[in-house]
This record gives structure tokens, C-alpha cells and sequence, in this order.
């Protein structure tokens, strides 16, 4: 399991998927929030250090995983592209 080294705060749990080692969980927003109180940076700033230097850092199949956190499924789906959901049950883009 690789860890994001720094946001210890930020750990939820870990992750299964098929084939693959158990995945480290990582609240995004508690990442930024470590960022600004930790690092003194902005809001923005710290969103926009955690897309680049962290979250699109991809370092393997067990790269950690970071997720945002929504009250209900409509929010998250309203909150995407509606071409990046997909029924899986269906296996087609809704």
C-alpha cells in the first residue's frame, strides 16, 4: 500500500479492487485543509498543489486514491460530466 506521505489527518481507509493490492483513502478536502493550515496556503493554492502534485501523480497500480465527499448520489452526479457516470449495473454512460 502506498501512503500520501503528509496527510496522515486525511486517512479514511483503505480501498479493494479486483487484482489489485489494497489501495490507501484519502479525504480530499481534509488533504486541502492541511495544506492551507499546515502549509499557510490558500485555498485555491492548496487545490490546485493537491490536483497537480498529488492526486495526478500516479505511481503505480496502488496509488493512493482521493475521494470528495457528497450528502447524496444526485450531488455527485450533478457535481460531474454527465458522460464520466456510469451505470454499472448497466455498463453504459448515463
Amino acid at each position: 500500500m502506498i501512503i500520501a506521505n503528509g496527510f496522515d489527518q486525511a486517512f479514511v481507509g483503505t480501498a479493494h479492487r479486483a487484482g489489485s493490492l489494497r489501495i490507501a483513502v484519502y479525504d480530499l478536502g481534509k488533504c486541502i485543509k492541511v495544506l492551507v493550515d499546515r502549509d499557510g496556503m490558500t485555498e485555491t493554492e492548496a487545490e490546485e498543489f493537491m490536483f497537480f502534485n498529488v492526486v495526478d501523480a500516479y505511481v503505480g497500480p496502488s496509488s493512493p486514491v482521493f475521494i470528495e465527499r457528497f450528502g447524496t448520489l444526485e450531488e455527485a452526479i450533478e457535481d460531474i460530466e454527465e458522460t464520466d457516470v456510469v451505470d454499472y449495473q448497466q455498463q453504459t454512460v448515463t
